[in-house]
């Protein structure tokens, strides 16, 4: 490569290399970037401990020889030049970001995030390296070790600001989007909108949001108290520490500042309840918050094809095929994989109530005999109720089984998680209305017997009718409740779950309501789920729509876009296919969502827009619902007419791997409808997944699992 000796030296900007460095040492250099170039890094490092050893370790040398060691992961080493290098320039800016880079390697974040900040604080100017995106990502990743989700984002964020083009920093971002799923959580990194007031606060106000886009979170937080202190009674004085505290490696603080904003009377209702969510939220859990996950090994005493011949005539199990991500890191699989009952399975749950269906309480893994070890079968057990329970019953069906001893602790389990997805078996010709009779049940027993006197550690390890005999602690509560709310997303029975669980525990509902001035107010996805938005002037509800429909929450796109196409707001801003198809997308009835892709390609048809992104998601759809017929003629028409239509190349492609219908040899195979003989329903679940059962068992693809909330 050629190389300017003219330009900056890396290290002391304002220096040429060429004077900085001396001319000898620029030489040495360009034979250095060469090689870092072809990849060598082992020989560019060999040439530079010559440079070193004929030099002396000038500041320019020991920076690079710290990146190089690094990037071949020879960190002790790299820590030590670079400790050298900061001895000469204690308050050097590169060298704390990579000393802040090392420190987040070795797993001290605090150490690692004072050393990034304070080598932002040290810069010269404004310009900030890109090659800080490296420390960004590095601190942000060990962030999200330790569970601080907010701060994760903010450093990974502004890591991608500085490299846009990275994709492994796109990929980290990505996946940090895709954790939340929380709506107290799901909060969107939004400019900082700047109050309307020339009040002395505003500047200081002013420098903490600026020194927040700079990547300077813990100046940024600094200024916010001092603006505080200035006017502690200024709301959104509060909200600002309280986001600003939000990107510090500090959750104790992070609660105290949200807590701070959930107690804060002059704010509304909602924002207060969002707060306690958000403290509820970054709040440790304790031992009683999770349940342990055992495996048991029961020996099989006698012979092994006996042992599953009895479970598989046994009405107590269901068997499963042994496939799928569970499976690939047991080595040998299992010969039969079971789901074990607490009861039999029946054939119809028509006229049947919660207390008659099937519950799964163990799954069962059937292993051959092995050189070293007898035939055996390991239960995997999690649950609520007592596990040795399970295993006396379950020894008790199979008696050619015996006990092993105590079980082995694999895992733990949200407590609630068990609660809310409590594993249920219905059979394969459960007919919609009989399944949502019992989803409704089934939550609806969860509202009124167990939630309202349940111990939360999230409050102390009080119950919801306990803690609302004070005003924070209704707050606390309604947090909890609309928790609960939000992670049966989907069901029917959602809102009916919500308003008993109020009514029981005895506080009204959280109201919605009409924000002030929706088009400059920043809102959460939590706050626009609780806007009022049928009476949005028609401009607002447009912008309404479109931040709604971008929110991953079903029920709430469900009432966006149920209002828009029952009062048909239509515009060029929010075109009727984009509404319908919207619609499409949230709908579970399968007649009404070939319904609305219909009318989508219709109206896209008629304005040219959006009509081979409408035809892609009927392709989806139509195979996701078992629609084939047409399937073909739908697949060509879009590969003769659409594929250039923006994204409709890259979904259509993703879709056919995911699915596996591309074929070895590049050709795509579709689907055909099932033979007369198959069985002509099957369980509906919320995602409209089932689980495959083997052919082996006693009565082959006859029945399915359901898991409530999946």
């Amino acid at each position: 490569m050629e190389f300017d000796v003219y330009q900056p030296c890396p290290v002391h900007q304002e220096k040429k290399i060429k004077f900085c460095c001396g001319k000898e040492v620029a030489a040495g250099l360009a034979e250095i970037f060469d090689k870092v170039d072809a990849r060598q890094p082992t020989a560019a490092l060999e040439s530079l401990n010559r440079l070193i050893d004929k030099y002396g370790p000038k500041d320019c040398l020991l920076s690079l020889k710290v990146q190089l060691l690094a990037s071949l992961e020879r960190h002790e080493e790299a820590a030590a030049v670079n400790e050298q290098f900061l001895v000469g320039n204690p308050n050097h800016p590169l060298g704390l970001e990579q000393r802040s880079v090392m420190l987040a390697k070795q797993g001290r974040l605090v150490d690692a995030f004072d050393a990034l900040q304070s080598a932002l604080d040290n810069l010269p100017d404004a310009k900030i390296p890109v090659g800080f995106a490296t420390a960004f990502a590095a601190v942000g990743a060990e962030m999200l070790n330790h569970g601080m989700l907010w701060s994760a984002r903010s450093h990974v964020a502004f890591a991608a600001k500085l490299r846009p083009d990275d994709d492994q920093i796109a990929q980290m971002e990505q996946y940090l989007h895709s954790l939340e799923t929380n709506l107290f959580t799901m909060r969107p990194t939004f400019p900082l909108e700047l109050p309307d007031s020339d009040a002395e606060w505003r500047k200081k106000f002013e420098n903490s949001a600026k020194a927040f886009r700079r990547g300077q979170f813990r100046k940024s937080v600094a200024l916010a108290k001092k603006a505080y202190e200035l006017a502690p009674h200024e709301p959104l004085l509060l909200i600002h520490l309280a986001h600003m505290q939000s990107s510090l490696p500090d959750l104790a603080a992070l609660r105290a500042a949200w807590q701070a904003v959930a107690e804060c009377k002059q704010l509304s209702l909602v924002q207060r309840v969002e707060a306690a969510g958000i403290v509820q939220a970054f709040s440790p859990s304790d031992a009683s918050d999770k349940r342990e996950v055992h495996k048991y090994t029961l020996e099989i005493t006698g012979e092994f094809d006996d042992a599953l011949a009895t479970a598989r005539a046994s009405r107590r199990f269901l068997e499963s095929a042994v496939e799928g991500e569970e499976f690939e890191h047991v080595v040998p699989p299992p010969r039969a994989f079971f789901y074990f009952f607490d009861r039999d399975r029946i054939d119809s749950c028509a006229g049947k109530g919660l207390r008659e269906i099937p519950s799964m309480i163990a799954q069962a893994l059937y292993f051959g005999k092995q050189t070293d070890r007898p035939a055996r079968v390991e239960l995997i057990v999690q649950g609520l109720g007592n596990s040795a329970d399970v295993v006396n019953e379950f020894l008790r069906t199979m008696p050619q089984t015996a006990s092993c001893g105590d079980p082995e602790i694999i895992g733990h389990v949200p407590t609630m998680e068990l609660r809310l997805r409590h594993s249920l078996y219905l059979p394969a010709n459960t007919a919609r209305a009989d399944f949502e009779r019992i989803q409704r049940e089934y939550y609806l027993d969860l509202a009124r017997n167990v939630l309202p006197s349940l111990p939360f550690s999230s409050i102390q390890g009080k119950t919801l009718r306990e803690i609302v005999a004070t005003d924070q602690g209704k707050i606390s509560a309604m947090a909890i409740i609309e928790k609960l709310y939000f992670s049966l997303d989907g069901t029917d029975a959602q809102e009916e779950f919500r308003s008993t669980l109020y009514e029981q525990v005895g506080i009204p509902p959280l109201p919605r309501y009409l924000p002030a001035k929706l088009g400059r107010e920043v809102l959460s996805p939590f706050q626009l789920y609780y806007v009022e938005f049928e009476n949005l002037d028609p401009d607002d509800f447009i912008g309404f729509f479109l931040m709604a429909v971008r929110i991953d929450n079903i029920n709430l796109q469900r009432r966006v876009v149920h209002h828009a196409l029952e009062t048909q707001k239509f515009s060029d801003q929010l075109p009727e296919e984009s509404v319908l198809l919207a619609a499409a997308k949230v709908e579970l009835d399968d007649d009404r969502c070939f319904e609305y892709l219909d009318r989508a390609a219709k109206a896209a048809e008629k304005t040219g827009n959006l009509l081979g992104t409408v035809l892609e998601f009927e392709f989806e759809q139509r195979v996701l619902r078992g629609r084939f017929e047409g399937l073909r003629e739908l697949l060509t028409r879009l590969e003769k007419n659409h594929l250039r239509d923006p994204d409709v190349r890259s979904r259509l492609a993703y879709f056919l791997m995911r699915t596996g219908m591309i074929r070895p040899d590049g050709s795509i195979r579709i689907p055909k409808a099932p033979s007369a003989s198959a069985p002509e329903s099957a369980l509906w679940t919320p995602d409209n997944a089932t689980i495959a059962t083997s052919s082996s068992g006693s009565e082959p693809g006859a029945s399915k699992l359901w898991i409530p909330g999946q």
